[in-house]
């Protein structure tokens, strides 16, 4: 693999499940103030520029800590130092991703309450 291999972006997002304190350690919820995380690696050879997207609760505002390529300073720009349009687009791409992660999950719990209520009915 040599440098035009490598994407100058990977990022994905993730969604903390909050599982209950009552299962085993290792399965409890490591992050309990956190709902939605989408994270950003940026390829700026020699560099690799790490971001973030966090939101605490459904409702709350999220929140962009790190560096983060831009058209403007492809050698990175702090969070704090984005333009208010370039916060809007990061936050414009965290909702639309945010959206289709909540789509799977209401698929995969129809599917699931589905199947339970199969398994429920008397042969």
């Amino acid at each position: 693999m040599n440098a035009k291999d490598i994407p100058r972006l990977v990022s994905w997002i993730s969604k903390n499940p909050h599982l209950p304190k009552q299962l085993p350690r290792k399965y409890r919820d490591n992050n309990p103030n956190e709902t939605y995380q989408k994270t950003f690696f940026s390829i700026v050879p020699p560099r690799v520029l790490r971001g973030r997207i966090t939101q605490a609760q459904e409702k709350s505002d999220p929140v962009i800590s790190g560096q983060f390529w831009t058209p403007g300073t492809p050698q990175g720009k702090d969070a704090g130092a984005l333009t208010d349009a370039e916060r809007r687009r990061l936050l414009d791409l965290f909702e639309s991703e945010k959206r289709r992660v909540q789509a799977v999950e209401k698929k995969r719990f129809q599917t699931l309450e589905k199947m339970r209520k199969q398994l429920e009915k008397p042969r």
